[in-house]
């Protein structure tokens, strides 16, 4: 029997089977494919995002949510955000800006949030601890509000409100703050007075407030009982002292009553100014007797009550005649009450401002009560015994030093001290 060996040849696929395992291989190659694509696609993608959100943060930095800090611990679904921003800011710093020209301390003393707004001046100032607002008695914290009252009420800055926006700030009208930054629980507002005459910048008042303790930043955003004044500051342009322009710079109110006082050599003599008793005083020798009835004139109409505009223009013409002007001043308060006449403290009190402006100088003179009437509102209380001291002190300084002081001199004095002051600041 003859035994058959095979070849080693392998018998031929049917050709439908290999079409299709041709089919197959291709299509999973295929898919192979579409998932490295795929996969390139989406690392592409998430890239693209990534590089497209880092240069969105370097062309413009998004603002920080105002809430997130202070609402993470409520619910979401307690309350919604808010879809305007606090009204109250633009609102108290309207309050402040007719306050200041109505001279109405009491009005301010309603909006001003004092601990925290002397807290910010003393940390400025680096104040002693013991000496801050916070730790005085109820009489000394009375005091310091009465003495930041008294440095607040500039009468330039009065002026300058009364003829140029208060009409627009009374008449709510918008449009009138050049800067804000209006968060959650801040907010900082600049009012520029610019005089209308001139449409020159004048004077910028900035005012910073703040929402108070326990209030919340979502449902209080708009309740103005829930925000007060932490902060007020001023700039004046164009400003001319002795023949020269100030340059201009931001002050804050109230910084002067709590900066360091710096350490005076002892002198001996008696404690206080001098006093002298109140009496008709001499003109100068060489004040011209036009000069002498124009002081007069013009007294009587700083004491005109009724009509305030012409006190004004009256009130400043005293103070440009400067020293001549000061004997027909002091007579004119000789012979009032300052005890409890209202009417003559009410007129005392116009003319000692008058006298504070020509001279510098401060004895404490004020009114007893805040409510002196519109536009001539009390600004620091003071008791009887302290008006009649303080009248007795501008007539022992006159008797003393008037005949020898000089209003330049004193100007010039006052100036190197401020550059003394804006140069340790810098230090």
């Amino acid at each position: 029997m003859t035994t058959r060996r095979g070849t080693g040849r392998r018998k031929p696929k049917d050709p439908r089977v290999r079409v299709r395992e041709i089919k197959e291989k291709q299509e999973s190659k295929m898919a192979t494919q579409a998932l490295i694509i795929g996969g390139i696609v989406i690392v592409l993608l998430f890239g693209f995002i990534a590089l497209s959100s880092g240069g969105d943060d370097e062309i413009e930095t998004k603002p920080k949510d105002r809430t997130d800090a202070l609402t993470s611990a409520i619910p979401d679904d307690r309350l919604a955000k808010p879809d305007e921003e606090s009204q109250v800011p633009y609102w108290l710093a309207t309050r402040f800006m007719i306050a200041l020209a109505n001279e109405d301390a009491d009005a301010l003393d309603k909006i001003i949030w004092w601990d925290k707004f002397f807290s910010r001046l003393e940390e400025k100032n680096r104040i002693d601890p013991e000496k801050r607002y916070a730790n005085l008695d109820e009489a000394g914290k009375e005091a310091l509000r009465q003495r930041f009252l008294i440095r607040v009420m500039d009468p330039d800055y009065i002026q300058l409100i009364r003829e140029n926006i208060l009409d627009d700030l009374m008449a709510g009208k918008i449009g009138l703050f050049s800067h804000w930054d209006v968060q959650a629980d801040y907010g900082k507002i600049v009012i520029p007075v610019e005089d209308r005459k001139t449409g020159k910048k004048k004077l910028d008042i900035t005012v910073t407030a703040e929402l108070l303790p326990d209030f919340d930043p979502i449902k209080d955003a708009q309740n103005r009982q829930a925000w007060k004044i932490v902060g007020l500051a001023h700039e004046q342009y164009g400003k001319v002292k002795n023949g020269l322009k100030v340059r201009s710079k931001q002050k804050d109110f109230g910084a002067d009553i709590v900066k360091k006082k710096k350490k005076k050599k002892k002198k001996r003599g008696p404690k206080g100014p001098p006093e002298a008793d109140p009496a008709p005083v001499p003109w100068l020798a060489d004040t011209p007797a036009a000069t002498r009835t124009k002081v007069q004139s013009l007294i009587d109409k700083v004491l005109d009550l009724s009509h305030p505009r012409e006190g004004d223009q009256a009130r400043r013409e005293l103070i440009d005649l400067g020293k001549p002007a000061i004997p027909g001043i002091l007579t004119a308060l000789a012979p009032l009450n300052h005890k409890d006449d209202q009417a003559d403290i009410s007129k005392a009190w116009l003319l000692v401002q008058v006298l504070r402006e020509i001279t510098f100088k401060e004895f404490g003179y004020g009114p007893g009560t805040t409510s002196l009437g519109m536009g001539r509102g009390g600004m620091v209380r003071a008791t009887p015994e302290e008006r009649v001291r303080a009248i007795r002190r501008w007539f022992g300084w006159w008797k003393v030093f008037g005949p020898k002081w000089d209003r330049a001199a004193e100007i010039q004095k006052l100036e190197e001290a401020a550059e003394e002051d804006d140069g340790s600041d810098n230090e």
